[in-house]
Protein backbone atom coordinates (compact mmCIF):
# COMPACT_ATOMS: atom_id res chain seq x y z
CA UNK A 1 0.00 0.00 0.00
CA UNK A 2 1.26 3.52 -1.02
CA UNK A 3 1.18 6.50 1.24
CA UNK A 4 2.10 10.03 0.15
CA UNK A 5 2.53 13.14 2.05
CA UNK A 6 0.11 15.74 1.39
CA UNK A 7 2.50 18.53 1.42
CA UNK A 8 4.46 16.18 -1.61
CA UNK A 9 1.60 16.81 -3.50
CA UNK A 10 -0.09 20.19 -2.29
CA UNK A 11 -1.35 22.09 -6.07
CA UNK A 12 -0.36 25.54 -5.61
CA UNK A 13 -1.80 26.21 -9.05
CA UNK A 14 -4.02 24.91 -11.35
CA UNK A 15 -4.33 24.76 -15.44
CA UNK A 16 -7.31 24.69 -17.26
CA UNK A 17 -7.65 20.71 -19.21
CA UNK A 18 -4.13 20.08 -18.06
CA UNK A 19 -2.53 16.96 -17.46
CA UNK A 20 0.50 17.03 -15.28
CA UNK A 21 2.28 14.28 -13.78
CA UNK A 22 3.54 14.16 -10.34
CA UNK A 23 6.31 12.15 -8.53
CA UNK A 24 4.54 8.64 -7.15
CA UNK A 25 2.89 7.77 -9.97
CA UNK A 26 0.19 10.14 -9.66
CA UNK A 27 -1.74 11.72 -12.42
CA UNK A 28 -4.11 15.41 -11.94
CA UNK A 29 -5.56 17.38 -14.21
CA UNK A 30 -7.94 20.38 -12.60
CA UNK A 31 -10.37 23.20 -13.88
CA UNK A 32 -12.02 26.12 -12.16
CA UNK A 33 -15.68 25.79 -13.74
CA UNK A 34 -18.79 24.28 -12.56
CA UNK A 35 -18.37 20.41 -11.88
CA UNK A 36 -21.12 19.66 -14.64
CA UNK A 37 -22.63 15.95 -15.67
CA UNK A 38 -20.29 15.96 -18.34
CA UNK A 39 -17.38 16.22 -16.11
CA UNK A 40 -18.32 14.02 -13.59
CA UNK A 41 -18.53 11.36 -16.80
CA UNK A 42 -15.02 12.26 -17.84
CA UNK A 43 -13.40 11.82 -14.80
CA UNK A 44 -14.90 8.31 -14.20
CA UNK A 45 -13.98 7.47 -17.80
CA UNK A 46 -10.53 9.01 -17.36
CA UNK A 47 -9.62 7.49 -14.09
CA UNK A 48 -11.84 4.32 -14.72
CA UNK A 49 -13.44 5.16 -11.64
CA UNK A 50 -16.82 4.66 -10.39
CA UNK A 51 -18.66 7.44 -9.33
CA UNK A 52 -20.06 6.88 -5.91
CA UNK A 53 -22.03 9.67 -4.44
CA UNK A 54 -22.47 13.04 -3.73
CA UNK A 55 -23.21 15.24 -0.83
CA UNK A 56 -23.91 18.14 1.15
CA UNK A 57 -21.05 18.34 3.76
CA UNK A 58 -20.13 21.23 6.37
CA UNK A 59 -16.38 22.28 6.75
CA UNK A 60 -15.11 23.78 10.31
CA UNK A 61 -15.61 26.98 8.53
CA UNK A 62 -19.07 26.33 7.67
CA UNK A 63 -18.96 26.64 4.44
CA UNK A 64 -21.39 24.04 2.95
CA UNK A 65 -19.64 22.13 0.51
CA UNK A 66 -20.54 19.21 -2.21
CA UNK A 67 -18.12 16.32 -2.39
CA UNK A 68 -18.11 13.76 -5.27
CA UNK A 69 -16.97 10.15 -4.33
CA UNK A 70 -15.03 7.93 -6.89
CA UNK A 71 -13.93 4.77 -6.21
CA UNK A 72 -10.84 3.93 -7.52
CA UNK A 73 -7.42 1.61 -6.14
CA UNK A 74 -7.99 1.36 -2.63
CA UNK A 75 -6.45 4.93 -1.93
CA UNK A 76 -8.62 7.65 -0.87
CA UNK A 77 -7.89 11.41 -1.77
CA UNK A 78 -9.65 14.22 -0.57
CA UNK A 79 -9.07 17.28 -3.28
CA UNK A 80 -9.94 20.66 -2.06
CA UNK A 81 -8.98 24.43 -2.57
CA UNK A 82 -5.49 23.34 -4.43
CA UNK A 83 -4.64 20.88 -2.01
CA UNK A 84 -4.40 17.22 -2.33
CA UNK A 85 -4.17 15.26 0.93
CA UNK A 86 -4.11 11.49 0.94
CA UNK A 87 -6.66 10.27 4.12
CA UNK A 88 -6.51 7.08 4.54
CA UNK A 89 -6.27 3.76 2.32
CA UNK A 90 -10.07 3.65 1.78
CA UNK A 91 -11.43 3.38 -2.27
CA UNK A 92 -12.93 6.40 -2.84
CA UNK A 93 -11.52 9.79 -5.11
CA UNK A 94 -13.38 12.58 -3.47
CA UNK A 95 -13.87 16.11 -5.36
CA UNK A 96 -14.96 18.94 -3.62
CA UNK A 97 -17.20 22.18 -4.45
CA UNK A 98 -16.42 25.34 -2.57
CA UNK A 99 -20.56 27.23 -2.00
CA UNK A 100 -18.00 30.97 -1.74
CA UNK A 101 -15.44 30.40 -3.78
CA UNK A 102 -17.08 28.60 -6.79
CA UNK A 103 -15.74 25.08 -7.89
CA UNK A 104 -12.26 24.20 -7.63
CA UNK A 105 -11.69 20.76 -8.27
CA UNK A 106 -8.72 18.48 -9.50
CA UNK A 107 -8.98 14.82 -10.80
CA UNK A 108 -6.71 12.74 -9.67
CA UNK A 109 -6.14 8.94 -10.67
CA UNK A 110 -3.42 6.83 -9.77
CA UNK A 111 -1.29 5.75 -13.14
CA UNK A 112 -1.34 2.12 -13.55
Amino acid sequence: MKFFSAASIAVSACLPLMVLAVPGSLIYSCENQTLSQEIVDFYAKFAKAKFVESRDIVNPDLQVTRAYKFRKNRIDYVIDNYLIQIVGPQSDIILYESSQYGWNQCFLTVEE
